[in-house]
């Protein structure tokens, strides 16, 4: 199962490396869609392209192909849609669409064959739905962190150990006394991917605790950084949400800043306490109660 999993991400790896040389075609042509729509090979991007390599209709007459739900206005995709496309950029773009096609028909075989064979396993179904609750993982990426970690999280002796083992954990060096942050380690690079796609895809999410986290490492560290870090996270909420046997409980946006607020207020009450100044516990109560 495990080898079938793999090779159904190699090929989903492979059929957005397609997707990537579409948009290189296109920018040769000097047609810039991509800069418009955020997948050429959803429906959209699709009616667009099947109308460019046929080559009869004007720019103006494909930009109404886009579905109704498009972003920018037909005028910006009449202006993105002129270009300079000839029988070879036709004839290029025509290959690579088969090609995504055979990849996305080879793919949808390996998910049938994988929930064939989950549902004999006893119990997998029941932690497939604790995982896919998690935002930013979709039930196959949750199925294949399943197959690559296993149902059973006694063989690991604490969740560090989970993560070094999947090469997400922060990497640290020792020196003059000071812990300096480092690449992390080496892992399990097929569970690796797969977080780090689930940390990307949270930026459609909204009120979430861990796209607010990957929002506020990016500002400071850039996303790659950004989506180890979350990476990490998702990792180690997989591993208590199986031990635990729980659903996955979200914290809001808000969660990191409203805990800070709290440990401030904590602080300073402590800190006044000092001077001979009490506050009364209710006063603090209603301070902390109005910061959740």
């Amino acid at each position: 199962m495990r080898d079938l999993s793999r090779y159904r991400l190699a090929l989903v790896q492979e059929r957005s490396q397609e997707i990537q040389r579409v948009q290189k075609i296109l920018e040769s042509a000097n047609i810039k869609i991509g800069s418009l729509i955020s997948d050429v090979n959803n429906m959209s991007g699709r009616l667009m392209l099947q109308a460019i390599i046929k080559g009869k209709l004007t720019p103006e007459e494909i930009s109404t192909l886009g579905h109704a739900n498009l972003k920018h206005s037909p005028e910006e995709y009449t202006k993105a849609l002129k270009g300079r496309v000839n029988a070879v950029h036709q004839r290029l773009l025509s290959m690579q669409l088969t090609h995504i096609d055979e990849l996305t028909q080879r793919i949808v075989e390996l998910d049938n064959d994988l929930e064939t064979i989950i549902a004999q396993i006893p119990n997998f179904k029941e932690a497939l739905e604790l995982i896919d609750s998690i935002p930013g993982v979709g039930r196959q990426s949750a199925m294949t962190i399943l197959i690559e970690i296993g149902l059973d999280m006694s063989r690991f002796p604490t969740v560090k150990h989970l993560a070094a083992w999947s090469g997400v954990a922060p990497g640290n060096r020792e020196s003059a006394g000071k812990n300096k942050p480092e690449k992390s380690r080496k892992g399990n690079k097929y569970l690796k991917a797969v977080l780090v796609q689930a940390a990307h895809s949270l930026h459609r999410k909204k009120n979430c605790h861990l796209r607010e986290q990957y929002q506020r490492i990016k500002a400071r560290r850039g996303s790659k950084k950004a989506a180890v870090a979350v990476a990490h996270t998702i990792l180690r909420i997989v591993f208590y949400l199986l031990t635990r046997k729980e659903m996955y409980q979200e914290l809001g946006a808000n969660y990191v800043s409203e805990k800070t607020k709290n440990s401030q207020i904590q602080r300073y009450v402590k800190e006044l306490a000092k001077l001979g100044l009490v506050i009364p516990n209710a006063l603090v109560d209603q301070q902390l109660a109005n910061s959740v």
